[in-house]
């Protein structure tokens, strides 16, 4: 991926992680998995909250996280685009269905995720790792 420009780097992943999160959700329903529609936030908190609410506040986020982070997204584009590919593929169930729909069940708990989630999860956790190695705190 050297050869594609960055921020190509980064809409091709944001629209493949978005793409692939959509389909694995609708596979889940498809297959006969357990869809839980998640109207709050993490296990449910803040369901009832407005959809529209929870919805304006994503965008809000996301935007500050894009503007205040910029160069360290870019320097980051396959991790970028998949972060926001994820949380636009939540944002997408929170307009189309008024809830996030989560199907992956977390091992060790009563609750489920979705790709999405797990996709976001793991990018912040890789981001912190590079952030603490290279301020040489390992």
């Amino acid at each position: 991926m050297k050869d594609i420009p960055v921020k190509r780097q980064l809409a091709l992943l944001l629209l493949f992680t978005l793409g692939f999160d959509q389909l694995s959700k609708e596979a889940a329903r498809f297959l006969g998995f357990t869809v839980v529609y998640n109207a709050g936030i993490s296990f449910n908190m803040f369901s009832f909250v407005q959809a529209e609410i929870f919805i304006g506040l994503m965008i809000a986020v996301l935007v500050g996280l894009w503007y205040g982070y910029q160069n360290r997204w870019l320097q980051h584009p396959v991790l970028s685009g998949m972060f926001f590919g994820a949380a636009l593929s939540n944002i997408f169930d929170r307009v189309w269905y008024g809830a996030v729909r989560d199907w992956l069940p977390v091992p060790g708990f009563s609750v489920s995720n979705n790709f999405a989630d797990w996709v976001m999860f793991t990018v912040l956790f890789v981001m912190a790792v590079q952030l603490v190695r290279r301020r040489g705190a390992w």
